[in-house]
């Protein structure tokens, strides 16, 4: 290639890469900044402890089982917050970074599709792989979190630069580059330590590479991807998982406890989970339609209708007669090949998505999860219809596009919790008394607002007795929850979410209820004349902006009450509760699929007075009042299913229950596990 040529190509692929972090970065904008759950309880607290190397020892679940996941890749949002970046700047950048998802499919389609050696190809290969890259850039689930909070988008960075370095070290047939293939496993090693879910792409890199890799460099790349992804695995993660080995037995904890068999947590922690999993054949076969219906739940938390697997079906099975009709042409005309069919990296590339899209659908088809799966419909879409008639190929791909965009346009916004700029990520106004000195809080909230932590004093401790885990009332989490009380013996509080209205007026009654049933077991009884309370919100606290505090999602309470030694729960409130966690057992035991992983501790009790456990694999509470036991699943429903009662499950002839597949709730309708059901 002549110099001339070489310079304006260059500047051509500059210009798509700067249009395509642009255009991520525009369409964050729009969104706003997502203030999900999931960084309001557990986000931000990562990389507080982190930093902390003594907060491993002092803590105890303190934003849930999720406060153990390596925070690596939560550390630059959670350094952009502390230094007081503009919201729209972090997010910004932080969309950016996520773009970088998008150049290397852009670089993945031009080595699939632009074929350089093909006479007169070069140009049509280059606008196929801008076609496939804008396909990709269509995906909501990236567009939805791309920005925000979440850490799929960058860890999908990783995993898809492995993919291109792996597909360039299979471009000549003879034999393999093991160095790229070196290169390869390392950052997928990267990706891997950074965020277990990535384990999903496992298989598909080893069946990737056996398909790529001649036989005589077969053994040499598969050595060199294993050693690169443990060479990665033990620089992004190694010193993380020495530290919980150390502190708890696991490395991974609490995942994987059935093999590491840690006694801080329950040996079936490791169960898949299950809200978007296809429950029959039929539903895995068909996952593709479901993805493309304008439903929430399908395979995202959010309404996230995606056309082009669908789409990128219907093509490969329609590309079976243009290719038998090609070649047909091709042996007609005494053709021994035809160059513009595949290049040597095509096989691998399908070895990869195909592996990848089995993997995903079995280990809980979450959209989040399978972000690089869905960011690789883009090329595989176009690599599919490349062969057709130029006219038919363009056109197909064409009307997906803008299918696709109708709907992103046509859909709710993407966001968990979308909010407006408001000038800063949030705002907080915390209780002197909280930055005096340090304190020893208790959590009993599934909702642990850690987003807060880093703003109180930097020695106080945490320790969850109730919430996402409940703390046991026998071995090693009770005999560490007893240091943790003797050691703040004096500054002990207990810490949960609370209501703004009945606080700032001076009532703690519903807070301090709450928290008395949830200590009431561990001896220890919350003094009513020792709350206050701290604010966060998204809008400036004592700006002119508080007429926006109406708006659903915009401000978070925090209160805490000082916490002393109290009496036991009495002898009938003890009995009554190991008769419920007998109910509880037997109705886990009549239908396993419902109840995951299985509850060995007795039920907690809410302010309300009911009695509950939740299931967090299969998103199910169980739940007495007076004497009703009721299932629940979480958001999507069913809600409030009758299951018999409490004298019905502890006599001789129990419910017999039909146990069912929990429902999809844009496929079924009435259903219900006992033969009657409510909703609402």
């Amino acid at each position: 290639m002549s110099q001339s040529t070489a310079r304006p190509t260059t500047l051509f692929h500059v210009a798509i890469l700067l249009l395509a972090t642009t255009a991520t970065v525009l369409v964050s904008l729009m969104e706003g900044k997502d203030f999900s759950w999931d960084f309001v309880n557990y986000h931000l607290y990562g990389p507080f402890a982190v930093f902390d190397p003594l907060r491993l020892k002092h803590d105890f679940m303190a934003a849930g089982p999720q406060a153990y996941l390596n925070p690596v890749l939560h550390i630059p949002l959670y350094w952009m917050i502390q230094y007081g970046w503009p919201d729209w700047l972090a997010s910004s950048s932080l969309a950016a970074l996520h773009s970088l998802s998008i150049w290397c499919i852009y670089a993945i389609s031009s080595l699939l599709i632009g074929n350089a050696n093909v006479p007169g190809d070069r140009r049509a290969g280059l606008a196929w792989a801008v076609l496939a890259s804008t396909t990709a850039l269509a995906a909501p689930v990236f567009l939805g979190l791309a920005g925000s909070s979440f850490t799929d988008p960058s860890g999908a960075v990783l995993v898809l630069a492995s993919v291109m370095t792996l597909l360039k070290a299979f471009r000549h047939d003879d034999t393999a580059n093991v160095r790229l293939v070196l290169i390869s496993g390392f950052l997928f090693g990267l990706a891997l330590g950074a965020k277990l879910t990535h384990l999903i792409y496992a298989p598909a890199f080893f069946i990737s590479t056996l398909v790529g890799a001649s036989r005589r460099s077969l053994v040499r790349a598969l050595a060199a991807l294993s050693l690169g992804c443990v060479a990665g695995l033990i620089l992004i993660g190694g010193y993380h998982a020495a530290n919980l080995y150390r502190e708890f037995g696991n490395p991974f904890f609490p995942l994987f406890n059935q093999y590491f068999q840690s006694p801080f947590y329950g040996l079936d922690a490791a169960r898949t989970h299950t809200r978007f999993l296809p429950d029959s054949a039929f539903e895995y076969l068909i996952r593709p339609l479901r993805m493309a219906q304008p439903f929430t739940g399908v395979y995202y938390e959010r309404k996230a209708p995606d056309v082009r697997l669908l789409a990128l079906c219907v093509a490969i099975i329609a590309s079976v007669p243009f290719l038998f009709f090609r070649r047909q042409a091709i042996s007609s005309r005494g053709q021994k090949s035809d160059q513009n069919l595949a290049t040597p990296a095509v096989a691998p590339f399908w070895a990869f998505f195909g592996a990848s899209y089995g993997c995903w659908l079995v280990s809980g088809a979450n959209g989040r999860y399978g972000l690089c799966l869905l960011l690789l419909v883009g090329p595989a879409l176009v690599l599919a219809v490349r062969n057709w008639p130029k006219l038919v190929a363009t056109t197909f791909v064409g009307v997906v596009l803008v299918a696709q965009v109708f709907l992103l346009f046509t859909t709710d916004n993407l966001r968990w919790n979308p909010i407006p700029w408001s000038g800063r990520w949030f705002y907080k106004n915390i209780d002197t008394q909280e930055l005096e000195k340090p304190h020893g809080y208790l959590l009993f909230d599934s909702n642990s607002s850690s987003f807060l932590f880093p703003s109180l004093h930097p020695g106080s401790a945490y320790f969850a007795v109730q919430g996402q885990y409940s703390a046991p009332e026998i071995g090693p989490v009770r005999e560490r929850l007893d240091r943790f009380i003797s050691t703040w013996d004096g500054n002990l509080r207990v810490l949960g979410s609370a209501n703004l209205a009945q606080v700032t007026s001076g009532d703690f009654s519903s807070f301090i209820l709450g928290a008395n049933r949830a200590l009431q077991f561990q001896g220890l009884v919350v003094r009513t004349d020792d709350c206050r309370y701290s604010q966060a919100s998204v809008w400036p606290i004592d700006g002119p902006a508080r007429a926006q505090v109406g708006r659903t999602g915009v401000d978070f309470v925090i209160a805490t009450c000082g916490v002393v030694r109290g009496s036991k729960p009495s002898a009938e409130l003890t009995a009554r509760r190991a008769r419920i966690h007998q109910a509880f057992g037997r109705i886990q035991a009549a239908c396993p699929s419902w109840f995951s992983p299985a509850a060995t501790e007795p039920p907690v009790q809410r302010a309300s007075q009911t009695w509950f456990h939740h299931y967090a694999a299969t998103d199910v509470t169980l739940a007495v009042g007076k004497d009703a036991v009721f299932l629940s699943r979480y958001e999507f429903g069913p809600f409030d299913v009758p299951l018999g009662t409490l004298d019905q499950w502890l006599g001789s002839s129990p419910p017999a229950l039909r146990c069912a597949p929990l429902p999809r709730h844009y496929i079924d309708a009435g259903w219900s596990g006992s033969g009657s059901s409510r909703s609402r």
